[in-house]
């Protein structure tokens, strides 16, 4: 490549990275695959990738489990959601939601989140619902936007409006920074989000360190059914395309 060629050429590739960092809002966004081991109690019951990608304007976060050992012997299912979300008003905001029991068929759930209307569509099995969205909304796999959001603004509390499964709910969220995590003899250093939800005693924690959308664990608390930890065992971070 001459001179003259390279001088043409950057500038494109300066106005290319702004546009990546503009439609990622207003903090830099990069996708990532993780891989997790999921336990119940003692027992490893999973595996569980996390991942984010970028494609065409649109940030398309994914997650699956597969079950592993003797826990394969009482399902085949490998339940999956895709959570796709488009920039608007300088950050990322719920444009569509899938949910199913087997990535390779049809999604048994799926949400359409009409920005411009203000409205969220929910389908399952043909049966349709439909709800007023508030202007902030997170769901299970965009909650991971939230720790960086609330450290950056110096935030140790904030309430919000969740969303599953056709549904609406009030939730509170707490973030602790700076905290020791033990791993394998080892101290880490990690930020804890604490996520409870009006009217349940369930909790979700998340832990992750610096500024990583990949939570390092995740811990699912609930007084009804058994708790469910997930540790992160590998991470892969590449550049927006």
């Amino acid at each position: 490549m001459n001179y003259r060629s390279r001088e043409i050429y950057r500038p494109l590739l300066a106005l290319l990275l702004l546009l990546i960092s503009l439609q990622s809002g207003a903090f830099d966004v990069q996708p990532f695959s993780a891989e997790y081991h999921l336990y119940r109690g003692e027992n490893h019951i999973g595996n569980t990738l996390i991942k984010l990608d970028y494609d065409d304007g649109i940030w398309i976060w994914y997650t699956e489990t597969r079950p592993v050992g003797f826990y394969r012997l009482f399902t085949n299912k490998t339940p999956f959601a895709e959570t796709r979300m488009r920039p608007a008003s300088n950050r990322l905001k719920l444009s569509q939601q899938r949910i199913g029991d087997n990535p390779q068929q049809a999604a048994e759930e799926k949400t359409w989140f009409d920005q411009q209307r203000g409205l969220i569509f929910y389908n399952k099995k043909k049966k349709v619902r439909q709800l007023k969205m508030p202007d902030e909304v997170y769901d299970y796999l965009s909650i991971h936007l939230l720790h960086r959001q609330m450290a950056e603004a110096g935030l140790a509390e904030k309430d919000i409006v969740f969303y599953k499964n056709g549904k609406l709910a009030d939730s509170h969220t707490r973030l602790d920074r700076h905290l020791e995590l033990i791993r394998d003899g080892n101290k880490l250093k990690v930020d804890r989000l604490t996520q409870s939800f009006d009217g349940s005693g369930k909790k979700m924690i998340y832990y992750y360190q610096q500024d990583s959308l990949a939570p390092l664990k995740i811990e699912q608390l609930d007084p009804d059914k058994s708790n469910k930890v997930m540790w992160r065992i590998a991470i892969n971070r590449q550049p927006a395309s």
